[in-house]
């Protein structure tokens, strides 16, 4: 009786996952687990909560589960891997995780010992066996069937390894868009998302040719875009100036079930100062989402000949405007100087009379 139980114990717990039983022993088939987990070994799962870095089974189905490490969890999903794959299993629910292994039992362990168990019931009975006159061939067929049986369990109880490419969600999918600037000098890249979203920015930096690599930062936008917004006013100035182009931006993003990262050129098309007088009123304005450096001398005088000068440094901000009232002179003149593209450029205008 006490052998009948045990057994009958056993064996329920081997079907514990199948009915949904607090506590269940499944066979490990693969070996995506190793060297922690070993082909043969039996776990002990307990429905219970889990963490990182905990061995988990999770189910699609009652005889479709997979045992592995779970590397991740955020939003209602879990990442898992197994410890000797390349790479983690596609996200999955976390409603799919059934236990949480508590206990290793390994084949080096569990194997002799249901041997011996076995022996030892045939020695004991073996009287019993002798009177029954049982044959070498019964016992070998015996054997045999008892083995087909295992590994029909085995087929249908244990494991099975969860192919890569057919997750339970769609793949997640992101492709640049474009990357440009914006009016107020700041960066914007845009991603087609598909099946995910973006969360945050891991890492960004900017480089531009003769400048080296600079650290910036930036943050997700609408969970599709990236905005990076302190670029260093000396890039621009070196780029209008000199006309470098064009600006590199490298950024490493988090998004939901995994990362991308990417570096994308961003080609700044600078347009020169846009310089108007009318009636001794000369504007300026910067069309450029950057600042351009600008010297600007001032010629006044009361009558014909000699003039006064100013001179005037000025650093015109992205789309900044600029005024300069000279109707109260009699004669007055502007000369505008700066660089732009490689070159110098020199505008002269007379505003009055």
């Amino acid at each position: 009786m006490i052998s009948a139980a045990v057994l009958a114990f056993i064996i329920l717990m081997f079907l514990g996952r199948i009915i949904g039983l607090p506590v269940a022993i499944i066979i490990v088939s693969g070996r995506s687990m190793q060297p922690t987990l070993w082909v043969g070994d039996l776990v002990v799962g307990v429905k219970e909560g889990f963490k990182v870095g905990d061995i988990v089974v999770w189910c699609l189905k009652p005889t479709f589960c997979v045992v592995h490490r779970v590397v991740e969890v955020r939003d209602g999903y879990i990442v898992t891997k197994g410890d000797n794959n390349p790479a983690p299993d596609p996200p999955v629910p976390r409603s799919l995780v059934e236990y949480r292994v508590v206990a290793v039992i390994p084949r080096y362990v569990w194997v002799p010992a249901v041997a011996a168990a076995f022996a030892a019931y045939v020695f004991k009975h073996r009287e019993y066996f002798s009177r029954r006159r049982v044959a070498t061939g019964d016992v070998a067929v015996l054997l045999l069937s008892s083995f087909i049986v295992f590994n029909a369990a085995v087929a249908l109880l244990a494991p099975t390894y969860y192919p890569r490419g057919a997750g339970v969600l769609a793949v997640p999918q992101v492709e640049l868009r474009s990357a440009s600037l914006t009016g107020n000098g700041s960066i914007l890249v845009k991603y087609v998302v598909r099946n995910t979203r973006l969360t945050s920015v891991a890492y960004c930096y900017l480089r531009l040719k003769g400048w080296g690599s600079v650290r910036c930062s930036a943050r997700v936008v609408g969970g599709s875009e990236v905005l990076v917004t302190d670029v260093p006013q000396r890039l621009y100035e070196a780029m209008i100036e000199n006309g470098s182009n064009p600006l590199l931006v490298g950024l490493v993003v988090n998004m939901l079930y995994g990362r991308v990262s990417g570096t994308y050129y961003v080609w700044c098309g600078w347009r020169p100062l846009r310089v108007r007088v009318s009636g001794g009123v000369v504007s300026i304005f910067n069309p450029n989402p950057a600042p351009l450096k600008v010297l600007i001398k001032i010629y006044t005088a009361s009558k014909p000949g000699p003039a006064n000068v100013s001179v005037e440094h000025v650093v015109m901000k992205p789309w900044g405007r600029m005024r300069l009232d000279l109707r109260r002179y009699a004669y007055a003149s502007v000369r505008i100087v700066y660089r732009f593209r490689g070159r110098e450029v020199v505008l002269q205008y007379g505003v009055r009379p």
